[in-house]
């Protein structure tokens, strides 16, 4: 049986209804982790979360509304074997949830990607919808992909295709307001005839239970250490990381921590031949592993607000990244280094300036780690629900 979903109401009789769309909350790092988070927060501005999900393991904060839509005996089963029947019971449990809602009282928050027939009952419904961005519009990111991809000679990325793109520019005319974790969302949004009033500027951050009292630095006895985490993939400039190392022949260590994507197996294992270079695999605890390097690198070529940006500042270390890695914190020559994407000449440059200047590398983790609290979860949330009651509140007049 699914469960009854009933809206509770919040501070002042207003209540949020969240939805976290097509998403497995269990997931250990990625938007699933960062959704949580954030609704953990949202009663700080008086708004009551609601979650519907498939499954949610994952503990959240007493104040959040969790309604799990997939049948009990099927949340421990694999997500690759349930994931169709658990869109169909979410969808399903949601429509069934806007009739009883509010529209004066509840605003929807969504993560993509919903459909547009949900999207259409919940507008002629009269509510006030707002939407997460989590990388770049799909029109926006597929020809830089397609470019990253072709430039390797990988052809296409396969994941965004052209019906992807058309369905995804339908789905977003459809929002009162769209969250842009950077100045690159920013101005793709606006690229794609999106009205300024409809975007709000805003950042994905860290847990700051999680990743607190960055260490001091001690690389006396032992080789730099860069580290990049994340899927190794053409999409996050891995094998320009790759290049760059063997450009920049430094005498330091190369850390990866993450899936690799079979297309960059091979020039990872001969990359590794050299002995300066640990793949790591997945790693559980992220805090340990960046106390335990000097600097993070992530050329990403296609991001939104990267979290794991908010979390090596949090632990005390200088980025190197690009504009895209950048989100909204790292600035270039202040806490971080900004370097073009698909540049590993620009990346190897600045990998080197880093091992060779410690004062200078020892400063940006320093003005890093003071940037870091302004994009705690705690802040980060907080701010998400103070717009979404503006935005409530605009409607009600």
């Amino acid at each position: 049986m699914e469960e009854v979903v009933s809206l509770e109401r919040g501070q002042n009789g207003q209540s949020l209804f969240s939805a976290l769309t097509f998403m497995d909350l269990d997931n250990i790092r990625g938007p699933g982790r960062s959704c949580s988070l954030i609704l953990n927060q949202f009663h700080t501005a008086g708004l009551k979360a609601e979650l519907l999900t498939p499954r949610a393991n994952r503990p959240l904060a007493p104040e959040v509304a969790v309604h799990r839509t997939l049948p009990r005996p099927l949340r421990p089963l694999p997500w690759r074997f349930t994931r169709h029947y658990a869109k169909t019971t979410l969808l399903r449990s949601f429509s069934r949830a806007l009739k009883t809602a509010d529209p004066e009282k509840v605003i929807l928050y969504f993560w993509p990607h919903a459909p547009v027939s949900l999207l259409k009952e919940a507008r002629s419904r009269g509510f006030v919808m707002a939407r997460e961005m989590i990388n770049n519009p799909c029109r926006i990111a597929k020809p830089l992909l397609d470019e990253a991809y072709g430039r390797r000679g990988l052809g296409e990325y396969p994941v965004i295709t052209w019906d992807k793109v058309e369905a995804e520019d339908e789905e977003l005319t459809h929002f009162d307001l769209i969250f842009a974790s950077n100045n690159e969302v920013e101005n793709s949004l606006r690229q794609m005839g999106i009205a300024d009033h409809k975007i709000e500027p805003t950042a994905f951050g860290f847990d700051s239970h999680a990743f607190t009292n960055p260490p001091q630095k001690r690389t006396h006895g032992r080789p730099v250490r860069y580290l990049f985490l994340g899927t190794m993939e053409v999409r996050k400039g891995f094998l320009d990381l790759l290049d760059a190392w063997k450009l920049a022949d430094l005498d330091a260590e190369l850390l990866l921590a993450g899936h690799a994507d079979p297309l960059v197996a091979g020039p990872l294992a001969t990359a590794m031949e050299g002995g300066k270079i640990r793949h790591l695999g997945f790693v559980s605890d992220i805090a340990q592993l960046l106390s335990e390097v000097d600097v993070f690198v992530f050329p990403t070529i296609e991001e939104g607000g990267p979290q794991v940006t908010c979390e090596a500042a949090a632990m005390g270390l200088p980025t190197i990244t690009t504009r895209m890695g950048a989100g909204r914190l790292v600035r270039d020559g202040e806490n971080g280094i900004i370097v073009p994407a698909m540049d590993p000449e620009a990346l190897a440059a600045a990998m080197t300036r880093l091992a060779d200047d410690v004062d200078y590398r020892e400063k940006l983790g320093r003005a890093a780690a003071l940037e870091a609290p302004d994009f705690s979860y705690e802040r980060v949330g907080h701010g998400r629900a103070e717009t979404l009651v503006r935005a409530l509140n605009a409607r009600r007049g």
